[in-house]
């Protein structure tokens, strides 16, 4: 879970860590998610958006499975890459 009071990720935050985690919680706070800010962080498949996110940037993930996108977001950035696994 990223820090309640955090509004935004920075662009290349976390670009090719290995974060040890599948998962990443947006905090209520998080409004903005900048460029490649996920992009290419191994062994990451979910975020879990909040109701108040409004912008994600391009590059900014690769996420799998994702079944809510909310409605507070405005802006969805080119090349984010959403894909799911089929039974």
């Amino acid at each position: 879970v990223l820090p309640e009071g955090l509004t935004e990720i920075g662009t290349f935050a976390f670009e090719g860590v290995d974060l040890g985690v599948e998962e990443v919680v947006l905090s209520d706070s998080m409004k903005e998610v900048h460029y490649k800010a996920f992009e290419h962080c191994s062994g990451l498949t979910k975020i879990k958006f909040n109701s108040a996110l409004e912008s994600m940037g391009n590059h900014s993930a690769k996420l799998k499975n994702v079944l809510h996108i909310p409605a507070s977001l405005k802006s969805l950035g080119y090349y984010i890459s959403f894909y799911f696994d089929y039974v």
